[in-house]
C-alpha cells in the first residue's frame, strides 16, 4: 500500500541478525505510482506486529525521542493499521507468546534484565504521553501533523483527537495483551466503538461524559473517537469497564 506521495516515495532495507526468525507468509500488493504488484516475505501478522510495537518500549530497547522522536507517529499509525487485520483469537494468542519472548530477546541484546511488568507497562506510559496530542498547540500534535503530511496519503489524514483514539486504542490492546480473556475484552471493545457512529452521534453526548466522568461541554466534536476516552479512564478492571460501557452505549 502507498502511504506516501509519489515523488517521495523511498525504499528501507533492514538487515536483522537473529539465531532464529519468527514464522512468515508472502504477501503481494500494488506499491507506488507505477502501481506494479510486488512480492514480499514478510513475517506473520502476530509477529510482524511485535516487532514493530517493541519500538514503544522503555529505553534503551525503544526508540530515543530525543534523537528520533518524529519516528513514532509512524509506528503508531502502522501499528494502528496492523491492530485492525488480527482476526481471530489464534493470532491473538501467537501474539501475546511472541510480546515476551520478544522483549526478553532485545533485553539480551541491550545486555539489561527483564524487569516486571514490562515491555506492556513501558508502551503504555509512551501511549499515554503521545496522546496529550489532542491539544492542537502541543509539541507532540506538531510532530504527528509535520509526519502525517509528509508521510501519509490525504484519505488517512486525521485530526488531532483522531490520533488521541489511536494512542488510546493501542493503549487499551496492549493492557489486553497482560490479562486474561484478553481477545474476548479486545472484541467486546472493538463492537462498543461502533454503537457510536462517525456522525449524527449527539444523542450519546451525555451517556458518555457521564462514562468518562467529565463535564458533557468539554466533550470532543468527534465523539466517535472519545469512547476510547472513556475506556481509559477509571480504576476498575479492565473486563468490567468495557463491559459497562458496552451495556450503557448499548442502551443509550
Amino acid at each position: 500500500m502507498d502511504h506516501g506521495k509519489a515523488t517521495n516515495n523511498t525504499v528501507k532495507v533492514e538487515f536483522h541478525f537473529e539465531p532464529d526468525l519468527p514464522p512468515a507468509e508472502t504477501l503481494s500488493g500494488n506499491v507506488g505510482p507505477t502501481q506494479r504488484t510486488i512480492r514480499a516475505r514478510l513475517p506473520e501478522l502476530p509477529y510482524q506486529f511485535v516487532l514493530k510495537l517493541m519500538t514503544l518500549a522503555a529505553l534503551p530497547v525503544g526508540i530515543d525521542e530525543e534523537r528520533r522522536g518524529d519516528a513514532i507517529p509512524r509506528q503508531l499509525y502502522d501499528l494502528d493499521i496492523l491492530l485492525a487485520s488480527f482476526t481471530n483469537s489464534g493470532q491473538w494468542e501467537a501474539m501475546v507468546a511472541y510480546c515476551s519472548a520478544r522483549y526478553a530477546r532485545e533485553c539480551e541484546t541491550w545486555t539489561i534484565d527483564v524487569a516486571a511488568g514490562e515491555p506492556t507497562a513501558g508502551i503504555r506510559d509512551r501511549l499515554q504521553r503521545w496522546a496529550s496530542c489532542s491539544d492542537s498547540a502541543s509539541g507532540r500534535w506538531r510532530t504527528i501533523r509535520a509526519v502525517q503530511q509528509s508521510q501519509l496519503r490525504q484519505q488517512v489524514h486525521r485530526e488531532p483527537w483522531g490520533w488521541r483514539a489511536r494512542c488510546l486504542r493501542l493503549a487499551l490492546a496492549v493492557e489486553c495483551i497482560n490479562v486474561d480473556d484478553g481477545w474476548a475484552i479486545w472484541q467486546q471493545a472493538l463492537a462498543t466503538a461502533t454503537l457510536v457512529p462517525a456522525s449524527k452521534a449527539r444523542r450519546f453526548k451525555n451517556t458518555l461524559a457521564e462514562l468518562a466522568n467529565a463535564d458533557a461541554r468539554s466533550l470532543p466534536l468527534e465523539l466517535h473517537d472519545f469512547v476510547w476516552e472513556v475506556f481509559s479512564n477509571g480504576t476498575t478492571p479492565l473486563a468490567e469497564r468495557v463491559a459497562n460501557a458496552y451495556t450503557t452505549l448499548s442502551s443509550a
